[in-house]
């Protein structure tokens, strides 16, 4: 029981990264495309 708890929150800490990690790139993305059209 305590092993599978653990491996659940082990797989929202991975989902969080994911998440904070395709956020950053979008950002970035949005800001080079920006830069691209002369914004």
């Amino acid at each position: 029981m305590a092993a599978k708890r653990t491996g659940l929150i082990a797989l929202l800490i991975v989902l969080l990264i994911l998440l904070a990690s395709f956020g950053y790139i979008k950002g970035t993305y949005n800001q080079l495309v920006a830069l691209d059209e002369g914004v």
